[in-house]
């Protein structure tokens, strides 16, 4: 994003931004976001159409399995 409507409470301090779409990461040596995995069904054209900040994409990106990012259901308790 080019501004964030957040306050800002630190500034490099996030290593990775998980959202429905992709994961990306900040590496030490990286020039900003890198695409590290797609959600499923999500294509690279998809995800830079509506991904306002700039990225780079990983030479191994991958499909990321959603289970890995979902909160149990209070169900499942």
């Amino acid at each position: 994003m080019k501004k964030c409507d957040y306050e800002v409470t630190g500034i490099h301090v996030v290593d990775y931004l998980i959202t429905d779409k992709g994961l990306f990461s900040w590496k030490e040596g990286s020039h900003g976001m890198v695409l590290e995995e797609l959600a499923p069904g999500v294509s690279l054209e998809e995800l830079r159409s509506i991904t306002e900040a700039e990225f780079s994409v990983s030479p191994n990106l991958k499909e990321y399995d959603c289970l890995l990012y979902t909160s149990p259901s209070p169900r499942d308790s």
